[in-house]
């Protein structure tokens, strides 16, 4: 028998081994599971300062109910003279909004924004207008001399009561006011003040 050198045949099936080994690439599997997080890492420098935000409402300024005091005047006006708002500054008048809201009782949820008419609630018929007139350091409500047959202000809401808003205006000299102004629960919710 014919002995085989097996020293011979080994670089031979190394040389085999290591082409399938090299050669060979089967399709890729899928991948795995993601790792458990890592430590969490240094904190980052402080970023630079962001531009300054536009102005808020953080001046406006609401007086608390008033009650008029009514006088009829001469032409037959109704009026509550020289309501003290010491905040109703020329730059106010000039620059600024003055909201003036009047309900008809401390009771009363139904709330208007002045200039506004008040009717006869039997005829339908308008009894007057109330206004507002801004000087330096209060205010004026006026009511307007009723039609004949129909009683003033002074009758008919002896009690009534006006709060004033004043929004300031901002630094750019622009008054910021919400959408609606006549609603009044949506103005105070929106200028951040109590109703």
């Amino acid at each position: 028998m014919k002995k085989h050198n097996t020293y011979s045949l080994m670089p031979m099936v190394l040389i085999g081994i290591f082409a399938l080994l090299t050669s060979c690439e089967g399709p890729e599997g899928p991948a795995g599971p993601a790792g458990p997080a890592g430590p969490q890492g240094l904190a980052g420098t402080t970023g630079a300062q962001g531009p300054a935000g536009q102005n808020g409402n953080a001046n406006v300024i609401a007086s608390s109910w008033i009650t008029n005091v009514w006088a009829v005047e001469s032409n037959g006006y109704r009026a509550h003279r020289n309501i003290p708002a010491s905040e109703i500054t020329q730059n106010i008048i000039d620059n600024g909004t003055m909201l003036v809201y009047t309900r008809l009782s401390s009771a009363s949820t139904s709330i208007k924004l002045i200039p506004c008419p008040i009717y006869n609630v039997t005829t339908g018929q308008l009894a007057y207008i109330i206004d507002a007139l801004f000087k330096i350091g209060n205010f004026d409500v006026l009511a307007g001399a009723p039609p004949s047959g129909i009683s003033g202000i002074e009758v008919t809401a002896p009690n009534s009561q006006v709060r004033y808003v004043i929004i300031p205006p901002a630094s750019n000299g622009r008054t910021s006011l919400p959408e609606n102004p006549e609603d009044y629960y949506a103005t105070c919710a929106w200028l951040g003040i109590e109703p």
